[in-house]
């Protein structure tokens, strides 16, 4: 085989890793609207943490380091939290988001072949803090997963005089800090609500 075949081939590799991976980063982020409402978060974990070692294993293949090193250390936070070392608390969530988004745009760099985004070294740091932080865990995140839970988690406000009203839920979750943990609360949120409403019926 001569150079010139070698390379369209190695060629071809790549074009192949990086449709791969973006579909692995579709399934990162579906699975990350959907964690804190899960009815099982160890299978969206699981599947995070799928998505995070295929990409992590493939570019290393390739020899594309500096995103293999990345996904890595994304993997080993997502692999904690999977095994139970660290609880799953509000603030992971928050960091795998964003981790997410910069695992998004170093992938779309080192296919187009430009710098690295914005953000890559300060989340790394992040990762590998909130690895290490495990004797300082969080809450786990306080969101019902379950009608039940639900139930027994809500409070009310009955302040209100119109008597014929049904009394006002009241929840506060942790404000999230992007855009995008905007949407997923307000998603969170309605399809726990509706849970809770079904198993009122």
């Amino acid at each position: 085989m001569g150079a010139q075949a070698v390379a369209n081939e190695w060629d071809e590799f790549r074009g192949v890793f990086f449709e791969e991976a973006q579909e692995h980063l579709q399934a990162m982020e579906a699975a990350l609207l959907e964690l804190e409402c899960a009815s099982d978060r160890q299978e969206v974990l699981n599947r995070l943490f799928r998505a995070a070692h295929s990409i992590k294993g493939a570019s290393a293949t390739l020899g594309i380091m500096r995103l293999a090193a990345y996904s890595h250390t994304l993997e080993d936070l997502l692999g904690r939290l999977r095994d139970g070392t660290l609880a799953l608390g509000a603030s992971h969530v928050d960091l795998l988001l964003r981790a997410t988004d910069v695992l998004g745009a170093l992938v779309t760099a080192e296919r187009d072949g430009t710098a690295p985004p914005e953000g890559v070294e300060s989340v790394t740091k992040e990762l590998h803090v909130a690895c290490e932080n495990v004797e300082k865990q969080e809450p786990q995140w306080g969101v019902p997963t379950t009608p039940a839970q639900a139930y027994q988690g809500t409070q009310y406000d009955n302040s209100t005089t119109e008597t014929s009203l049904p009394p006002k839920l009241v929840y506060a979750p942790p404000f999230p800090k992007n855009a995008r943990g905007v949407i997923a609360v307000a998603e969170r949120v309605a399809a726990c609500y509706e849970d809770f409403e079904r198993a009122l019926v």
